[in-house]
């Protein structure tokens, strides 16, 4: 019953300088295979099965792969520029590496990467392309403001191209500072202890000359005060300061709060 599914059986053996370009590999079982600078552009993959290969010096630029495995599979000096993948296992570090330079086509690349991840629900992987993500963003915008290569130059001219790209650039390093654009809940009590600080420092220009530097408690106590208005935990009013920074910490009690539930939320819903 049924009908036989052929594989094409290349594996445990060596293939060297093949040009294989606008080819489709239907049940390709590469298992234990070998290839050395062979050519692969613009083919496409389905059910493909690559564990424990080695691609040394492949192209496989434009490729599409679908519902394959290449876990275990190394690709040393190969190129997958503009390649996607769809409900294939693959190796986020491996992968991640051998991403173009570009930071705009490894942008691309690593949100195809961490929607095929979400495909498989592989979540930690996903997590991994989330952050290279941004990381290659956050390079896009630097090199868009600066305009220090010819291509950007050419794709964003102008001031107020710059002042976009420079925006962006500081809107996802504030992110990432703020709390690590979810992926790294810690970054919330950091951040949060960080501004804290901060906002006791600027109130000590208030308080200090009113009750004095020892009643302050060497301004101890007026870290406590900030530090019980951002919780709304019945701070003394004695080392009250400036109104603005009792509305920005009531302003941040609240921020974090949503990024909290915002973490918390991604979190539990990857389970």
């Amino acid at each position: 019953m049924g009908e036989r599914i052929e594989r094409v059986p290349v594996s445990r053996d060596t293939y060297e300088k093949l040009d294989l370009r606008h080819r489709r590999f239907v049940d390709m079982n590469a298992y234990q295979a070998r290839f050395v600078d062979c050519d692969f552009s613009f083919s496409i993959f389905e059910r493909a099965y690559f564990r424990s290969a080695v691609f040394s010096n492949c192209t496989f630029t434009g490729c599409r792969f679908y519902d394959s495995n290449l876990r275990g599979a190394s690709f040393p000096g190969s190129d997958f520029k503009y390649s996607t993948f769809h409900r294939t296992l693959i190796e986020p570090r491996e992968m991640i590496a051998l991403l173009p330079q570009e930071a705009n086509l490894k942008r691309d690349s690593l949100q195809n990467l961490r929607a095929n991840a979400a495909e498989i629900g592989d979540f930690s992987s996903q997590r991994d392309f989330v952050l290279a993500e941004i990381g290659a963003a956050v390079d896009h915008q630097s090199r868009a403001w600066k305009g220090t290569e010819d291509y950007y130059r050419r794709k964003y001219p102008g001031f107020l191209n710059k002042t976009k790209a420079a925006l962006a650039y500081l809107g996802l390093r504030f992110g990432g500072f703020l709390w690590g654009h979810g992926e790294r809940p810690l970054r919330l009590v950091g951040s949060a202890a960080f501004f804290i600080l901060l906002l006791s420092l600027i109130n000590m220009w208030s308080v200090v000359p009113n009750v004095g530097w020892q009643e302050s408690g060497s301004g101890l106590k007026i870290l406590k005060y900030c530090f019980d208005q951002f919780w709304d935990s019945g701070p003394d009013s004695s080392f009250k300061g400036y109104i603005l920074v009792d509305y920005a910490l009531i302003g941040m009690r609240y921020l974090y709060i949503g990024l909290f539930i915002s973490v918390l939320f991604k979190s539990i819903s990857h389970r």
